[in-house]
């Protein structure tokens, strides 16, 4: 209980906040740090993969969070009085009980997932183009050319 009090103010400030805010950020440290060291293209793709992680995983961790929490008191009850163990209540009773409310988490990062890879698979920094293959980068790419006829068909 304690560990909510102090976890979860934690966790709605970072989540309140989206990740177009400070992509740039991320994106501009991990350039300067590991673009040498792993290279320019993976280092762009890792950014791809860690903007959509961002833009999604605050679904799935608070719809988790509310499946938990709203587990009926009499579940505990009856884990306590079988002396299940942490692992047993995590497999009988916290990922069926909370199984609902995940799922409706990871249909939810559909549009948070879109909108991550909008944002970094095509990124115009300084006038410079950097662009990781994908389905976003080409829309992206076609539409800063004023290509109609190539959006609709991708």
């Amino acid at each position: 209980m304690c560990c909510e009090k102090a976890l979860l103010p934690i966790i709605e400030v970072l989540a309140s906040l989206p990740v177009p805010a400070y992509l740039p950020m991320i994106a501009a440290l991990m350039m300067i740090s590991l673009g040498k060291i792993l290279g320019l293209r993976l280092v762009l793709e890792l950014i791809v993969l860690i903007s959509a992680y961002l833009s999604t995983a605050w679904y799935v961790l608070y719809n988790m969070y509310s499946g938990v929490k709203n587990l009926p008191r009499e579940f505990w009850y009856v884990c306590e009085i079988n002396k299940l163990s942490f692992y047993q209540k995590i497999r009988k009773l916290l990922i069926p009980g909370a199984m609902p409310a995940i799922i409706t988490g990871l249909i939810s990062t559909v549009g948070g997932a879109w909108g991550g890879l909008q944002i970094s698979e095509y990124l115009i920094i300084q006038d410079k183009v950097y662009s990781v293959p994908g389905l976003v980068a080409l829309l992206s790419h076609y539409i800063t050319l004023g290509d109609i006829v190539r959006v609709l068909s991708a």
